[in-house]
């Protein structure tokens, strides 16, 4: 599973490399109990925006990390328009 979401990752960046290269970078605030479990930012050029969030440091949580039992609380909060 590990490798099967990175590999998608990894095609989705090269598929993408414009956004990525040269796209504006913007860090995403997380707020909530497990706000420090999660790293987010998104990147946007004239026509496109990406959202990154990665899970980071969960360990403590349930495998696989997903749902509100797991993240209750903590959300990602968007730049608004």
């Amino acid at each position: 599973l590990k490798w099967d979401i990175t590999q998608k990752g990894l095609n989705f960046r090269r598929a993408n490399a414009d956004l990525f290269l040269h796209g504006d970078y913007e860090p995403l605030k997380v707020l909530g109990s497990n706000k420090e479990k999660v790293i987010a930012f998104l990147r946007k050029n004239a026509h496109e925006t990406v959202i990154i969030a990665a899970a980071r440091f969960f360990t403590d949580l349930p495998d696989p990390p997903l749902g509100n039992t797991c993240w209750g609380d903590t959300k990602l909060i968007l730049p608004k328009r």
